[in-house]
């Protein structure tokens, strides 16, 4: 059996299956392992520590928020969805996830040129700069950003800049234990 967290009640937790034990938890406490993270309108500290808390653990988070979180959630989890509570479909969209989980979606995994990549991003070099400082062409920088941008949905250069920051927050607040 499939287990979820869920960090707080919501109507369509309800309408979840038989294959899925639910457990709630208000606390950002995870016991043993979990299969799924639900969280409903989380703050953004709420959102820090628990990608500080599951780091290294295979959970799928799904997340009711606004849409525009979308980009701060995919840098601090290596797998997340998340569905807007305004959505009429968003029942739909949740059952569409678990099934989707269940048959092995995989998880963003990056090159060690991408991740080197994203890690220089954050100084706010441009192409040219970053290839003399990561010992590549300028083509290669461009093509390395657009496979990051494929990887996570990202479709513009300035939304790769935030995602870059975010990932080196979360790395520098990890490395911290802050």
């Amino acid at each position: 059996m499939r287990r979820i967290i869920a960090r707080d009640d919501h109507p369509l937790l309800s309408a979840i299956g038989r294959d899925f034990e639910i457990m709630m938890l208000p606390h950002p406490v995870i016991i043993g392992h979990a299969d799924f993270l639900i969280l409903i309108q989380p703050s953004i500290g709420e959102i820090l520590n628990e990608a500080e808390m599951l780091e290294g653990m295979n959970t799928h988070i799904i997340v009711f928020t606004e849409p525009y979180r979308e980009m701060l959630l995919k840098a601090l989890f290596s797998s997340v969805s998340v569905i807007n509570p305004e959505d009429r479909d968003a029942g739909e969209k949740l059952s569409d996830i678990l099934k989707n989980e269940i048959h092995g979606q995989k998880e963003i995994r990056f090159t060690e040129n991408e991740k080197r990549t994203l890690a220089e991003m954050p100084f706010g070099l441009c192409n040219k700069e970053l290839s003399k400082r990561l010992g590549m062409t300028e083509r290669q920088i461009r093509r390395i950003k657009e496979h990051i941008m494929a990887k996570t949905g990202l479709v513009s250069s300035e939304q790769l800049l935030v995602y870059s920051l975010l990932r080196c927050e979360l790395s520098t607040r990890s490395s911290l234990n802050i």
